[in-house]
């Protein structure tokens, strides 16, 4: 099953760099709330910044999020209808426009261009993930995970994402 994404407008930044959005993009709502409520000089006693609350990074939503995709992926049917593949590709549509960085956003836009998404199989949706999460990586130039099917399911029904088998193993080892 294809995919229609569309692809990116000119003078649209190519690469999601750094912490902040473009001066030529909408601010994140995560980045844009973040500011608030660290500049706000009047803050009532039950905002974020007096319980020490805040709104969670742009990096920490990214983080929830492609844990919960790739577990999403781990669950997809083996053999889904083409009623569940169309709903496989509305629910991706929607995430993407309601994702709360604008700049994320249209960067994986792009992703969805060159790599459209596979919904043939459980095998095809959670291989597809690791590897647009790969392309997110290499863009952000951080290190690219190895896209192994049956690790993927495994940690994927955990709740877990491959680079955390370093981090477990890296713990158990150290003294």
């Amino acid at each position: 099953m294809g995919s229609s994404f569309s692809s990116k407008q000119p003078g649209q930044s190519s690469q999601a760099q750094g912490q902040g959005c473009t001066p030529d993009e909408p601010p994140c709502l995560a980045c844009d709330i973040s500011q608030s409520s660290n500049s706000s000089s009047n803050s009532s006693p039950n905002s974020s910044k007096s319980s020490g609350l805040r709104p969670p990074s742009r990096a920490e939503i990214g983080r929830a999020a492609w844990r919960y995709v790739h577990t999403m992926a781990a669950e997809y049917p083996e053999e889904p209808k083409p009623r569940e593949q169309a709903s496989g590709l509305f629910w991706l549509r929607s995430f993407v426009k309601l994702y709360p960085c604008h700049l994320c956003s249209q960067e994986f836009i792009e992703v969805c261009s060159d790599l459209p998404p596979r919904l043939g199989s459980r095998a095809d949706y959670a291989m597809w993930w690791c590897e647009a999460h790969n392309r997110v990586r290499n863009d952000l130039s951080q290190s690219l995970q190895r896209c192994e099917l049956g690790k993927l399911l495994d940690f994927g029904r955990e709740g877990r994402m491959l680079d955390e088998a370093k981090q477990a193993i890296c713990a158990t080892s150290s003294p």
